[in-house]
């Protein structure tokens, strides 16, 4: 077997009043390069690891608070444009049925009734201006709770 060989280090004081002595191996003093730089590396690489973790989750959290803002604004088109088309098929429907009940009276007939037949009070809503405002403030109700 072979004997490991040990380097003895004195500690000595400007005193002079306790000598520390410390055994180390002597490979690890004619080796202490290579250890300084390998601890070296290993820090920098944990530099460079918690680095890239830190700008990743910042990069996401820009990413989800731009596809946050984009969601929002599409809930918003959506409602707007929800409402806009059902505003304009109401008046469309009342306007054809006003042009139906024209035809008729011109012709002697009794006109369509033009009143909600189930459900509402005749005084509830009455005009599709009415219930497409009603139905937007539902949207913005609902879409910002």
């Amino acid at each position: 077997m072979k004997k490991r060989e040990k380097t003895t280090i004195l500690f000595v004081s400007k005193g002079q009043q306790a000598i520390k002595p410390l055994q180390v191996s002597s490979k690890l003093i004619s080796h202490w390069k290579k250890y300084a730089i390998a601890a070296v590396l290993i820090f920098i690489s944990f530099l460079i690891a918690i680095t890239y973790l830190a700008s990743d989750k910042i990069r996401q959290h820009e990413i989800q608070v731009s596809l946050s803002e984009r969601i929002q604004t599409l809930k918003v088109l959506m409602s707007q444009t929800d409402t806009a088309v059902i505003r304009e098929k109401f008046s469309q429907i009342d306007e054809e049925l006003n042009s139906l009940n024209k035809i008729l009276k011109a012709r002697g007939l009794a006109a369509i009734v033009n009143e909600p037949l189930g459900g509402e009070d005749a005084g509830a809503i009455l005009s599709a201006a009415e219930l497409a405002d009603f139905y937007q403030s539902y949207l913005e109700e609902i879409s910002y709770n």
